[in-house]
């Protein structure tokens, strides 16, 4: 190999160690966010404290769709508690 390929492959080495110290950064920031506000979408909307941990247990340190994707059902269950669907409603 010649010198020069060998500086290209350490670059590209470095960048890529980059990029991962990048996308795990994003992600601790992404879970210093999302989890408080979780736990308190599951205080508010009464959410046993068994699916509580077991949320937890199986997903903690993994990516952070599933804490989005939590985050999101938390928020879509929240509107549907605050406004019941109009079949429901008083004439």
């Amino acid at each position: 190999m010649h010198r020069s390929s060998l500086l290209l492959a350490g670059e590209g080495q470095e960048q890529w160690c980059c990029c991962v110290e990048i996308y795990l950064h994003i992600q601790c920031l992404c879970m210093q966010t999302l989890l408080p506000r979780i736990v308190q979408l599951w205080e508010d909307l009464q959410v046993p404290l068994v699916h509580r941990s077991r949320f937890y247990l199986a997903f903690k340190g993994r990516e952070t769709f599933y804490y989005e994707a939590e985050h999101r059902r938390l928020i879509h269950q929240q509107t549907q508690v605050q406004s019941p669907c109009s079949v429901f409603k008083s004439s």
